[in-house]
């Protein structure tokens, strides 16, 4: 599914309509949506547009545009494991200023009411922020994690 939203990804578009298709997607494929509805989170997909850094929420107001950085990460529930994966896609043609290598993509698979999932999901998503802060500060990433 994140690989067909990283098509959708065009100027023009908005979040909103990713959210959209993230979720027929999931009906589709009959899995359940890991986001929406936890916590009262209102969308299938979070969605962060360059200086955001995680965890923004789907908008029809918020259209993409030529050189916007946007991050998607999503989440699914099939059979008793939970699923999460996000990736980092460019909006049309971006500043060669801000274009970074690629990075392997990774899925991880918890079960779905564990709590060391929990905290190995929240680690990971504390480490990876920091990276992409000073990433985009040009800072080396082993520095920003103590090395």
């Amino acid at each position: 599914i994140l690989d067909e939203l990283g098509e959708m990804v065009k100027p023009g578009v908005s979040t909103f309509e990713l959210d959209r298709f993230s979720e027929q997607r999931c009906k589709d494929l009959k899995v359940k949506p890991a986001f929406k509805g936890y916590q009262k989170f209102p969308a299938c997909l979070c969605v962060s547009i360059n200086h955001e850094v995680v965890h923004g929420i789907p908008s029809p107001k918020r259209v993409l545009k030529d050189g916007d950085i946007i991050g998607l990460d999503f989440g699914v529930i099939h059979e008793g494991w939970f699923g999460d994966y996000a990736r980092t896609f460019a909006v049309g043609k971006i500043s060669a200023t801000f274009a970074a290598p690629a990075f392997p993509k990774y899925v991880l698979l918890l079960p779905q009411d564990s709590l060391l999932g929990l905290l190995i999901v929240l680690a990971i998503c504390a480490l990876s922020s920091v990276i992409a802060i000073r990433m985009a500060l040009r800072v080396d990433p082993a520095e920003a994690i103590g090395g």
